[in-house]
């Protein structure tokens, strides 16, 4: 990540864009989509009303043909001129990584598909940082390095990954050699996520399954997932540091761990969550410093500890509804101090 003298934040965020398969290997972490469309004077003659199609810089949808370089001139054209929209019109588009620019929308139109290289040659490496330690990763297919800070309104429909080497999706903030625990003063470079909405998600294969992580003083606003099945995953999904996170029709089969786990998330709704590969004394959901959920027509096998589980003295406004366990296993455990006062109605 790009760095400057005086500590600059520099974050990296990838999430699934409009139109998504991937097939064949897959790429390490798939997809980041952001932008903050600005007004520019057209610099070129392919620009036209701040609008850039790829097919004028060589893209080819054909589905075949490795359009990489195109895709990218045609982020580079724009971003040279200012800012703008860069989209790709109808048809299937074969692609290694693609670097975005700031002040810049990227839209994959309907009938569009982004179709990820299954030649890992096709990945550069670059820095990156996971689990708190700096390390070399593969570019996602859409990547974004020390972009303005601003994504919102990003959308994914029909998103198929398998057999990823790491993580299917990934929605993340940090600060580069520093701890995201840290709070630091909100000014003009605290990044800002909200809007993001992924929907018919097919997960195969990868060793976590969704990462979203926000920022003590810059939470995730707004982010949804429907349709969603896990098939395989050593992980399943975690969530920290977000307003506004929604998670319906999930079916999650992890190896070990929680199917779902969140910690500091304000506004929370589960519905319709079940995993069909429970693990022994594992809830399917443990929750931690979580304000405002709804946990509403969700279920847990036999072998599971809980349905639910609430860990600290943290937890509270917790409303649980028509959900469906089997005995012996409970709807609802508190560990570590979490108390009944955390949960306001079960019905």
């Amino acid at each position: 990540m790009a760095t400057d003298d005086s500590g600059r934040r520099a974050f990296m965020r990838r999430l699934p864009a409009s139109s998504v398969a991937l097939s064949g290997l897959g790429t390490a972490q798939p997809w980041f989509s952001a932008g903050r469309p600005t007004e520019a004077d057209a610099a070129t003659k392919a620009i036209s009303g701040y609008a850039v199609n790829v097919l004028d810089f060589g893209a080819v949808g054909d589905g075949r043909t490795l359009c990489t370089a195109g895709i990218q001139a045609a982020i580079n054209a724009c971003a040279s001129a200012g800012g703008g929209k860069v989209f790709v019109p109808p048809g299937k588009y074969l692609t290694g990584p693609i670097f975005l620019k700031s002040n810049l929308e990227f839209e994959v139109l309907a009938g569009a598909t982004l179709l990820g290289s299954t030649n890992f040659a096709d990945y550069p490496t670059i820095a990156g940082r996971w689990e708190g330690l700096d390390r070399t990763v593969y570019a996602s297919l859409i990547t974004g390095i020390d972009l303005d800070s601003v994504a919102e309104n990003v959308s994914a429909v029909n998103v198929v990954m398998r057999n990823l080497e790491e993580t299917g999706i990934v929605v993340s903030m940090f600060y580069e050699d520093e701890d995201r625990t840290t709070l630091h003063p909100v000014d003009v470079r605290t990044p800002i996520f909200r809007n993001f909405h992924c929907s018919d998600i097919l997960l195969d294969g990868a060793k976590a399954s969704i990462v979203v992580e926000g920022l003590p003083e810059s939470p995730i606003q707004g982010l949804s997932l429907d349709n969603v099945f896990i098939k395989a995953a050593d992980k399943g999904i975690s969530c920290y540091q977000v307003h506004g996170f929604s998670l319906s029709n999930a079916v999650v089969n992890a190896n070990s761990g929680p199917a779902v786990e969140c910690k500091n998330v304000l506004d929370l709704e589960l519905v319709r969550v079940r995993t069909p590969k429970s693990q022994l004394n594992v809830p399917v959901i443990a929750m931690e410093e979580v304000h405002e959920a709804m946990v509403q027509s969700c279920s847990a096998a036999e072998s599971g500890s809980a349905l639910v589980q609430l860990r600290g003295a943290g937890n509270r406004d917790i409303t649980l509804a028509l959900n469906r366990v089997s005995k012996p296993t409970q709807e609802v455990a508190f560990t570590d101090g979490a108390t009944e006062k955390a949960v306001v109605r079960r019905i």
